[in-house]
């Protein structure tokens, strides 16, 4: 898509003689002289500017922060109204300044008198943050839908045909084609973080209830491509064919400037999508200087007006309606003039359920797996496949949820396996990247997992094998990662000629659990026969979660499941 518009924090021109910076930084607009008062005209009734300079011995300076893709916007809209600013007897800073940032505390020495943020939800947020500081939201400056930016390839392999008009594709189109993907950190980006909340919209998740798994693998499956800013999403795409898709605003498409080597499309949720509002909040405090208010009153007014309006559709936004009357329609190719169906903007509590949500899902592991090959293990568990093919293709499955980072290692167990223990180590726990010989660890895990049919025979050697498993991670253990054991089974303890029993088991687990240094266990119990309470005893010993596949199906779901509830670790507690 040509790139008509400035790219977002770059420094507008010269406009007027003066020049207006805005950068990444806090970085400074002041409007004209300070020493001006406001004064009005009986003869006309209009409010006039007149210059005194004994009137305005200590003009206000006060700050306004703006989100740096409209914060350009916001500088020339307040340079065209600096005689009204200066007849108010005051300058005002602008910042450019991310929303993450600016909820952090990290805007300004000063604190700002207005935020022109880029969406709703950061202002409840702003005030958890800052108790004493009062928050009202004045209205919408502009606004611009959250798009996905492709290449003209990528749409093709999305859609079938190229780019021609307004292109919409769905979520489940874009996470399930094969087309790489990257997301730009939610927990410091609004196009991130709104990403989320879309997708927990629209899959069904509820704060404070599991969320669906299906959200669980769309978050699993944007994890792979975290990027840290939308720059560096864009300098991704230097390669159309290789180039990820991904989430930005349609005016973030649009200002990618024509310089740039890659055409982008702005692609449009088929199912709805947020809308990025640029509201102007007022940030009140206990400690403003007297006048503020009034100051305050002509910045809002001017960032509120008409005029604003139309200099943000020039730029590349919307209207707060979403409309693009002001903006030249016919040059943005493939951007409808309609606003797209919108998605109700997300609330505080769920943007901070989408969050925890996604640290349980990107949570660096540290996990052992625990398979279960006693002679049982073989029995028919349904469309066509034994338990321990199931097993193994549920692992199998698992293994490729995880990064190269995470730390993942393989044992089977039945009676006396490796005598006189009832366990063996087929792949010790290290990162799933790390290359052994020709193979990485992955690869290794995967050839070994393959093995588990052949290696089916005996009892089952439950209770020796989960205390050694658990001591096994306690050795070693990283307070960076999240510490567990997960254990696959489909019977009961067979092992009671020389192996301990289950008081001793629960006792051992109870004397050794360190909360300090927590190891959960979880368990999962497959078919009819798994011992279900004993496995629960086991894991809420550990602050695991213990769990009954009953269908083929459930096993696959229970990685995914299990993933969610790290979302209390590594503080749980058992």
């Amino acid at each position: 898509m040509p790139g008509r518009h400035r790219s977002a924090g770059q420094p507008s021109a010269w406009r007027r003689g003066r020049w207006i910076a805005v950068g990444a930084g806090a970085v400074a607009v002041t409007a004209a002289a300070a020493a001006v008062v406001l004064a009005s005209s009986e003869d006309d009734g209009q409010v006039r500017a007149d210059v005194d300079q004994e009137s305005c011995p200590q003009p206000l300076t006060l700050t306004v922060s703006a989100a740096p893709a409209i914060a350009p916007v916001v500088a020339d809209v307040l340079a065209d109204h600096d005689e009204q600013i200066s007849a108010a007897c005051a300058q005002v800073e602008v910042s450019a300044v991310d929303s993450a940032t600016m909820v952090a505390g990290g805007a300004s020495e000063e604190p700002p008198v207005l935020w022109v943020a880029d969406a709703s939800l950061w202002a409840d947020s702003l005030v958890e943050q800052n108790s004493e500081q009062t928050v009202e939201n004045l209205g919408s400056m502009a606004s611009s839908p959250l798009v996905l930016a492709a290449t003209p390839s990528a749409v093709q392999r999305l859609t079938g045909q190229p780019p021609a008009g307004p292109v919409e594709v769905s979520w489940k189109q874009v996470l399930g084609a094969g087309t790489p993907v990257a997301l730009v950190d939610p927990e410091t980006s609004t196009e991130g973080l709104t990403t989320l909340t879309s997708l927990e919209a629209l899959l069904g998740g509820q704060p404070g209830q599991d969320p669906p798994l299906a959200l669980v693998q769309s978050f699993v499956a944007l994890s792979r491509g975290v990027v840290a800013s939308v720059d560096d999403a864009f300098a991704l795409n230097a390669d159309p064919a290789t180039g990820p898709v991904f989430t930005t605003t349609e005016q973030s498409v649009l200002a990618h400037s024509d310089s740039q080597t890659t055409d982008l499309t702005a692609v449009y949720p088929a199912e709805g999508t947020a809308l990025f509002d640029y509201p102007v909040l007022r940030l009140s405090g206990p400690d403003e200087p007297e006048g503020t208010s009034d100051v305050v009153e002509v910045v809002a007014s001017a960032l509120l007006s008409p005029e604003a309006s139309q200099a943000a559709q020039q730029a590349g936004f919307r209207a707060a309606d979403g409309t693009t009357g002001g903006a030249d329609t016919e040059s943005l190719s493939g951007v409808p003039s309609e606003p797209p169906s919108a998605l109700p903007g997300p609330s505080a509590e769920l943007a901070q359920d989408a969050l925890r949500t996604w640290s349980a899902v990107t949570l660096e592991a540290r996990m052992l797996t625990v398979i279960d090959v006693s002679g049982s293990m073989d029995q028919d568990a349904g469309n066509g496949r034994t338990r321990i093919e199931l097993a193994r293709d549920a692992a199998v499955a698992a293994l490729r949820l995880y990064p190269d980072t995470a730390q993942i290692g393989l044992w089977a167990f039945s009676e006396l396996k490796a005598p006189p223990a009832d366990w063996v180590s087929l792949v010790d726990v290290g990162p799933l990247g790390e290359a052994s010989g020709e193979r990485t660890r992955r690869e290794t895990l995967f050839a070994q997992a393959a093995t588990l049919p052949a290696q089916v025979g005996g009892g089952t050697g439950l209770y020796d094998t989960t205390l050694a498993a658990f001591r096994s991670m306690r050795t070693g253990y990283d307070p960076s990662r999240v510490n567990s054991v997960v254990l696959l089974t489909d019977g009961r303890n067979q092992d009671d000629r020389v192996g301990i029993d289950l008081p001793t088991l629960l006792q051992t687990l109870r004397a050794e659990f360190d909360p300090a240094q927590p190891i959960s266990i979880i368990t999962i119990g497959m078919g009819p026969d798994a011992d279900v309470a004993t496995l629960q005893q086991i894991s809420e010993l550990t602050g695991g979660k213990a769990y009954q596949a009953l269908d083929p199906a459930d096993i696959q779901t229970v990685f995914l499941d299990a993933m969610v509830e790290r979302r209390c670790r590594p503080n749980c507690t058992p």
